[in-house]
């Protein structure tokens, strides 16, 4: 087995990775009329140390009441 070790912290959603970088790369699919986000991964990968969290929805606003 070749490569870095990749941590795997997914379950609740967040906007910054434990390494501190605040940028992440993830798979979406566009609206081809509105050019907008039609959907995206909740699986998101942070740009500086691959690190895999969850990505944050607006659904999860509700949680915070």
């Amino acid at each position: 087995m070749s490569g870095k070790q990749v941590n795997d912290l997914r379950g609740e959603p967040t906007f910054a990775c434990i390494c501190g970088c605040l940028m992440f790369e993830l798979t979406v699919m566009w609206d081809m009329e509105t050019r907008e986000l039609a959907w995206y991964d909740l699986a998101q990968k942070c740009k500086e140390c691959g690190t895999i969290t969850t990505a944050p929805t607006p659904i999860d606003w509700m949680d915070c009441d």
